[in-house]
């Protein structure tokens, strides 16, 4: 272990990157993250949304996440005004054991909370127990359970309405 537990490849002030905005990665960390598989993640981000990002000290990604001020995931959960919602991380299946989603979860908030934010939500599944217990460990609670269904129905009884879209 390193300097006040960490990890020893992990340095916590120049390895954990918040960019409030992800637009504001530098290529080589948004090259390094897509390098990683975070293509699909990078791809879905908004512009207001921001950006968690571990590097090892030789600069490989170890993990990332989302950070998401005004989102449609936190409206249909009915988040407060002014909550942020962090999301979609991620550490390299190499890297994980060594608590570093907590670590990360930890800097983001105390960055978020430098930055005038007073609340900060995340959901995750229920049988996630890693992630569960890096979440809990950064000292988020929960606040409650929920089980989010969308039931589509179409009714085609004779099939006189059905036609090729």
């Amino acid at each position: 272990m390193g300097p006040a537990g960490h990890p020893a490849f992990f340095r916590p002030a120049s390895a954990s990157k918040f960019y409030s905005r992800h637009r504001e990665i530098p290529d080589d960390v948004r090259v390094k993250v897509y390098r990683a598989g975070g293509g699909e993640f990078l791809a879905e981000l908004e512009e207001q949304d921001g950006v968690w990002v571990l590097l090892t000290e030789n600069g490989e990604v170890a993990g990332r996440g989302g950070v998401y001020f005004r989102s449609r995931q936190a409206r249909l959960l009915a988040l407060p005004s002014g909550a942020v919602l962090l999301g979609g991380g991620y550490v390299v299946p190499r890297f994980r054991g060594r608590d570093l989603h907590r670590l990360a979860v930890n800097e983001v908030c105390r960055q978020l909370a430098i930055q005038g934010c007073a609340r900060v939500y995340t959901e995750v599944h229920p049988e996630n127990v890693p992630s569960l217990r890096g979440l809990e460990g950064a000292e988020l609670t929960r606040v409650k359970d929920i089980d989010i269904r969308i039931i589509l129905r179409r009714i085609v009884a004779d099939g006189s309405n059905l036609r090729w879209v």
